[in-house]
């Protein structure tokens, strides 16, 4: 129970602790992981709002309640908290040749969308320093009415997702043409029109393993429209996020990361699994706010989308309940010969295609199967990026097919190619890589990479004697458990 001395610590008026704290032991009270504060001496005046000053200099990064301040000595708090506060090896460092100290409990914390800096404390508080350790800045002074307006201004946004309304779809247009467009050569009005198409479909005719696509208004607790943002769901629990577009006024301003927050509730009831999203490398804003959001960086794509500039591919897990890593399957030796798609009756060719999937990836159904068969034997040409054709490259054993690869031409004159493998046989697997580079060059795209199970060494390892670099490793990307990895290959000289 806290002492007398302690519990009117927390009576009114009061005023605001800012708290110096380190920025390993800030982001573990964010994450819900630090529940106690330990302080060798405190104010004695009264607080329950504590600010939190990141030691380094990144200023004013959040706060929280302190329900209770407990007093007493070392050994009675150890007994009281424990390892909730630190290791007993700290624990003791910390309160060496000290009689008594301090327990602050902490509920509620609260990141700050954007930091009060340092410079901007200064500039509102005349002759304000970065605590050492603890100050208390009292109710009614000229400071306490300062930092209350900044800690307002830097408070954690809430916006809400709504499907978008048709008045709202030429503005929806007209920014992702604006704002995504600008970094790629080849995105227009046509992108963002068909990006509404598919969402109005209800399902994605264009996409590789895709589900839906669904384009969502971004609104404040004001009911301000603040932009757009777009979730497609991929096969195996994962979705892609964006574009995402905030109109000029709401930028710079922590809507941005309300957004990614309200996007991963969203993911979060719908039974998402993970998260992931790509940008360009040169696009710092973009990249600074998803690693703030928790984002990490799976894969490093050269020149990818556009010849000016290479892609980063970020993801975030928000299930991972299930951390087993799933071992490749074992194949058969069978060798094969190259055929083409048209050899097999369509249902026939659906079904093995349907296997093939299963062996080196996951179970699909033979709709989707069928999906990809019908794309791969239509006349259409190689059109744009909204089109995305495909091609089967085949290798056959009798009347099997014992391996295909899936070639999707993809936006900025790159390829994905997904292999589906029915036999380890080497050279057949070799057969197979070389046939689907060269139709990758007869299309004249000037990138070709593939997404492969990392855990199949024998492929990976052919691919790389073809000179085929890595790129990235995504973690569960379509299956929890199974890693992937991204391996590329140029096939003309890159110049803009």
């Amino acid at each position: 129970m806290a002492s007398a001395k302690s519990a009117n610590r927390l009576a009114s008026p009061e005023g605001l602790l800012v708290l110096s704290i380190r920025s390993e032991h800030v982001a573990r009270i964010f994450a819900g992981q630090k529940k106690v504060e330990l302080r060798k001496a405190l104010p004695v005046a009264s607080f329950s709002q504590v600010l939190i000053y990141e030691s380094g200099g990144r200023g004013l990064v959040g706060r929280f309640t302190a329900v209770a301040v407990h007093e007493g000595a070392p050994d009675e708090l150890w007994r009281k908290f424990g390892e909730v506060a630190a290791s007993k090896h700290r624990f003791d460092t910390y309160f060496a040749g000290r009689t008594h100290g301090y327990a602050i409990e902490i509920a509620d914390p609260i990141e700050f969308d954007k930091p009060i800096s340092k410079r901007s404390l200064a500039e509102h508080i005349p002759g304000f320093q970065p605590p050492r350790s603890a100050f208390l800045i009292p109710a009614g002074t000229p400071a306490f009415t300062a930092l209350q307006k900044l800690v307002a201004s830097a408070a954690r946004r809430i916006v809400t997702l709504r499907p978008i309304e048709p008045r709202d779809r030429a503005l929806f247009v007209d920014l992702v043409t604006k704002y995504v467009g600008r970094a790629y050569a080849d995105i227009g009005e046509p992108f963002a029109r068909r990006i509404l198409e598919v969402s109005d479909l209800g399902y994605d005719p264009d996409g590789f393993l895709t589900i839906s696509k669904h384009v969502f208004s971004i609104y404040s607790t004001a009911g301000e429209h603040i932009g757009f943002t777009t979730l497609t769901r991929k096969f195996g629990g994962a979705a892609k996020t964006g574009p995402t577009v905030l109109l000029g006024p709401y930028r710079h301003k922590g809507y941005g990361q309300a957004t990614r927050r309200a996007i991963e509730a969203h993911a979060r009831a719908n039974s998402i699994r993970k998260l992931y999203c790509t940008a360009p490398e040169s696009e710092t804003d973009i990249v600074n706010y998803l690693l703030r959001a928790g984002y990490r960086v799976e894969a490093h794509l050269q020149a990818h989308y556009d010849v000016g500039h290479g892609e980063l591919g970020f993801g975030k897990e928000l299930d991972v309940t299930n951390e087993v890593r799933l071992a490749a399957k074992a194949l058969p030796v069978r060798r094969g010969n190259l055929a083409n798609a048209s050899a097999w009756e369509q249902a026939d060719l659906v079904a093995q295609v349907e296997r093939l999937f299963t062996d080196s990836w996951f179970p699909i159904t033979a709709v989707v199967a069928r999906s990809v068969v019908e794309a791969a034997l239509s006349d259409a040409a190689i059109q744009g990026y909204e089109e995305k054709p495909r091609r089967l490259v085949c290798v056959r054993d009798g009347d099997d097919c014992v391996g295909c690869v899936v070639l999707v031409p993809k936006r900025g004159g790159s390829c994905k190619g997904v292999i589906l493998l029915g036999t380890s046989h080497g050279r057949t697997v070799v057969k197979l890589l070389e046939a689907a580079e060269a139709v990758t060059r007869q299309w004249r795209r000037r990138k070709l990479y593939y997404l492969h199970p990392i855990g199949d060494y024998a492929t990976v390892d052919a691919l790389r004697e073809m000179a085929f670099v890595t790129e990235g490793v995504l973690r569960s990307p379509y299956r929890q458990g199974q890693d992937v990895i991204v391996l590329s290959k140029f096939l003309a000289k890159q110049s803009r």
